[in-house]
């Protein structure tokens, strides 16, 4: 009886070391309560006040987003890895949420999404070999916008890690498919195209990432099958304080912050691409916007 007992909890005991290293229990971050941490999952976050900087790289590409980590769950916890600057890392993802935004209604500004068709064992292990790697190597983050042999933003690094076990996730586009002209071309002006930057560099952005066909939203806290107006994630930065910030950093006179009030389009800067996830679930959509981390420019 005593060895019937014993068998059956080191049974026990074996199911909850295996289930620690593919999922993890939900944890208490708001307005991500519900949800069940498992390795493969993408978090694309609002980080407005952590980098106001990124207020252009949400303007240019139409959404509430600017960076994007992938979940690991490991024995010892739950990891975000990601490449930020200086270059790729990992970290507890209390800390990667500590950098995300909050709303007025208090839930965290984040979007968590995760494949469609469930990683295997293999696809994990390859993944993890593969991120692991990209942060040993300590490839530093791309500044340059373009995507090049050297370094790699947020939004490559998740592509190529689900690169490596033949899954599309994010989009390889053309420069000119941001909103290079948003508040009238004064994007433009702020952001400048240095370093050999054209309509045809290649890029890859943290919302093709997360509307990426090959994923499934598990909760959204930030739009997601939608590209938004001008107006719209500026009175998102207004009402929320970024845009205040985002002034100190610039250092814009009064003068330059009404124009881009006055200059801001209130229609997307184009249709939403068919090419993108038609959603077949019910989605959490908060007003929100985003982007990441303290950089010297404000692309991710």
């Amino acid at each position: 009886m005593m060895m019937k007992y014993f068998f059956k909890l080191c049974i026990l005991l074996l199911l909850v070391i295996f289930n620690t290293n593919s999922v993890f229990a939900a944890t208490s971050f708001p307005g991500l309560e519900t949800i069940t941490w498992k390795t493969g999952q993408v978090i694309g976050v609002s980080e407005m006040k952590s980098d106001p900087s990124t207020f252009l790289f949400e303007a240019g590409t139409g959404s509430r987003y600017g960076h994007v980590g992938l979940v690991v769950v490991e024995p010892d916890g739950v990891f975000v890895y990601e490449e930020t600057p200086p270059n790729a890392q990992k970290s507890k993802i209390a800390d990667f949420l500590a950098r995300t935004a909050t709303s007025t209604d208090g839930k965290l500004e984040a979007t968590v999404i995760e494949p469609t068709l469930e990683l295997n064992p293999a696809d994990q292990e390859k993944l993890i070999a593969t991120i692991n790697e990209i942060i040993q190597k300590k490839t530093p983050y791309n500044f340059k916008i373009a995507m090049n042999a050297d370094s790699m933003n947020c939004s490559e690094f998740v592509y190529h890690a689900f690169q490596s076990i033949g899954r599309n996730v994010g989009e390889i586009e053309p420069f000119s498919a941001m909103n290079i002209h948003a508040f009238q071309g004064m994007l433009m002006r702020f952001l400048g195209t240095g370093d050999g930057l054209n309509a045809q560099s290649k890029i890859v952005t943290p919302l093709s990432v997360i509307q990426s066909s090959s994923m499934r939203v598990v909760q959204a806290n930030l739009p997601v099958d939608q590209i938004l107006s001008e107006a719209t994630i500026l009175s998102a930065w207004t009402t929320e304080g970024g845009l205040d910030e985002f002034v100190q950093m610039i250092g814009l006179p009064t003068s330059i912050i009404e124009q881009l009030k006055t200059s801001a389009s209130t229609q997307p800067y184009r249709p939403f691409p068919p090419s993108w996830r038609n959603l077949e679930c019910n989605l959490v959509m908060g007003g929100s916007h985003e982007i990441h981390s303290s950089r010297n420019t404000p692309m991710d």
